[in-house]
């Protein structure tokens, strides 16, 4: 019985921990099926192979496989790998990362593994005398209760958050030769194992600290590696950006001087083709102009900054959001900005375009309030507008709390880089974005910060 239970329990803190390490980095709506699930099925069936491992030990695969450390590596690897092509499908990211962090947990297994045999090659003959003898599992233990905490916070705070962003064309190219080491690394160590160090382990301590060593040499290089892919990353958003940015920028200022040209060419034309309709009772027509000539009154009239590209910009916006209905309210207080033009155009106008698209969609009484102003070497912009409901990536946790961009998935057809290029601009001048949404105030607010003298900094 206790040779059962020691080769059970020993078998379980072996196999489990490396399985979970693969599951932590990916957030729940990678998975197929809730994760929570996914962790307790793991459990159990780790459990079950467990149970089922002294069984197998003393089944016909001693003729199979005489030597006991090569039949215990069998069971292992059958298990593992068995578990691992699971969870690969269960998984639906690009297989490179799935690869990265299958490969991660291969580490971990096999490290502890290594260090569990360089410390008992130290022990006498007859305290290592079983695959998990009581000094073996101890050593089993006691390494998973250190290992496994930092491992798991490694995945989840460091894994995690750089595989998220990683491009996976990228890491095609930068992960692999270091993948290619980590396999080799595998297969070595496997080798060894299962052969060598199985009927030589004084050999244990010869060849252990070479293969730690190359352990950390691995883990230095991805971690410059997961730095280096998302700097490729940014920088190529970046450009992306702004291209998008470029074109965002052509299309609204040539919106804003149709609307001038429209305001000073068209206004008495409007105003005589509506009388001429108000005779024929043409309710429809009537409506739709007396919508045009209240823009154009807008336009015309208020003057919101004295800032002319802010104000030209607010004019324009607060037009069209009167044109439907939208109720607007601006207080701004800036004069001439060390921003360029584009950024700002840019900037303010994803930030009302945004505004006047979720208005459009709610039942209440739309409106948008807007706040521009100096503060210290800061410009600061609010604006808060109704909103009904915001499309969340499942990468942060919807709290009333201000988020970056990437916490919203757009909720345009065929999608937008509305959020994120307002990030990107207030990151370019060193500042910082958040986005808000108040489910009960039904209330989106963007919160902008960007320094105006960013290389002082």
């Amino acid at each position: 019985m206790g040779f059962y239970l020691r080769h059970s329990l020993g078998f379980f803190i072996q196999l489990a921990p490396a399985i979970f390490l693969c599951i932590i980095p990916f957030p729940n709506s990678s998975y197929r099926f809730p994760r929570s699930r996914i962790c307790v099925g793991y459990a159990l069936v780790s459990l079950a192979a467990a149970l089922l491992f002294p069984i197998l030990l003393n089944s016909s695969l001693q003729y199979i496989f005489p030597d006991d450390n090569v039949r215990a590596s069998f069971c292992m690897l059958t298990a593992a790998a068995v578990l691992a092509i699971v969870w690969f499908l269960l998984v639906s990211e690009a297989a490179i990362k799935k690869i990265l962090v299958l490969l991660l947990a291969l580490i971990y297994a096999f490290t502890q593994y290594a260090i569990v045999n360089l410390i008992g090659s130290l022990l006498p003959e007859e305290m290592r005398s079983e695959i998990y003898s009581g000094s073996y599992l101890f050593l089993f233990a006691a390494t998973a209760a250190v290992m496994f905490p930092l491992s798991a916070l490694g995945m989840k705070k460091v894994v995690s958050n750089y595989i998220r962003g990683l491009d996976e064309q990228n890491m095609r190219k930068e992960f692999g030769i270091v993948v290619g080491v980590s396999l080799g690394y595998t297969v070595v160590l496997l080798i060894y194992s299962s052969g060598i160090g199985g009927e030589f382990r004084e050999y244990w301590w010869l060849l252990a600290p070479p293969l730690l060593f190359v352990v950390i040499v691995l883990l230095t290089f991805y971690w410059f590696l997961f730095q280096e892919s998302v700097l490729h990353r940014k920088e190529s958003e970046y450009r992306k950006n702004a291209q998008i940015q470029q074109m965002q920028y052509q299309s609204i200022t040539r919106e804003i001087e149709n609307a001038h040209r429209t305001s000073h060419d068209m206004n008495h034309y409007l105003r005589g083709l509506y009388e001429l309709l108000e005779e024929n009772r043409v309710e429809e027509a009537k409506e739709y102009l007396d919508r045009l000539v209240k823009q154009v009154h807008y336009r015309e009239q208020e003057n919101y900054c004295e800032n002319k590209a802010v104000n030209a910009i607010l004019q324009y916006y607060a037009g069209l959001a009167r044109g439907e209905g939208i109720r607007f309210e601006s207080q701004a207080d800036c004069g001439d900005l060390t921003i360029q033009s584009m950024d700002l155009t840019v900037l303010l106008g994803n930030i009302l375009e945004n505004a006047i698209y979720a208005c459009q969609r709610v039942k209440t009484e739309p409106q948008i309030d807007v706040r521009i102003g100096i503060i210290g070497d800061s410009l600061m912009i609010l604006v808060r507008n109704s909103c009904g409901k915001v499309y969340p990536s499942g990468s942060y946790r919807m709290d009333n709390s201000f988020l970056p961009a990437e916490a919203f998935a757009s909720g345009k057809q065929g999608g937008g880089y509305g959020l994120k290029s307002i990030a990107m601009t207030a990151e370019k001048y060193r500042g910082e974005a958040g986005f808000q949404f108040d489910e009960q105030r039904q209330k989106f607010t963007t919160r902008i910060r960007i320094n105006l003298h960013p290389e002082m900094l």
